[in-house]
Order: structure tokens, then C-alpha cells, then sequence
């Protein structure tokens, strides 16, 4: 459905369900940047603290964690 602002331009108005979805949408890529960006402090915290193994191991989460979002952010578009 449309609507006309007062100088005849159109807009197209956005449902409550739309909303939800974009909202949705949001939180999960938020989750997953936070998730991300906690996995590369922790892997920076334990390589400065003498867990340089521990620290390698952790950091290499980073690219798992912003693939799995990638794919989640795929899958949630071709809904």
C-alpha cells in the first residue's frame, strides 16, 4: 500500500510485521558483531597475558563467528 505526502511524492508504508523483521535483522547482526568483537578482546587478553595458545585459538573464532553471521543474515533475506 501507498501513501501520497501533501506534494504528490509517494512513500511506501512499512507494516508492524516489516518492522519486526528489520528489527529482527538488527539484533542478530548486533549479536553477532558483539560475539565477534568479544572473541578478538579475549584473544588479545590472553596472548598479553602469557596464554599465547590459548589466545591463537580464541582469535581464530573471529572469522567463524562473522561467517556464521554471514550465513544468518543470508538465510533471514531469502525468508
Amino acid at each position: 500500500m501507498h501513501a501520497e505526502f501533501n506534494d504528490g511524492s509517494r512513500y511506501a508504508e512499512v507494516s508492524q510485521h516489516d518492522r519486526s523483521v528489520m528489527t529482527r535483522q538488527r539484533l542478530g547482526v548486533t549479536l553477532f558483531l558483539a560475539a565477534a568483537l568479544a572473541s578478538f578482546l579475549l584473544s588479545i587478553a590472553l596472548w598479553f597475558t602469557a596464554h599465547r595458545d590459548e589466545g591463537v585459538f580464541v582469535g581464530l573464532w573471529v572469522p567463524s563467528i562473522l561467517a556464521a553471521g554471514g550465513f544468518w543474515m543470508a538465510a533471514v533475506r531469502t525468508r
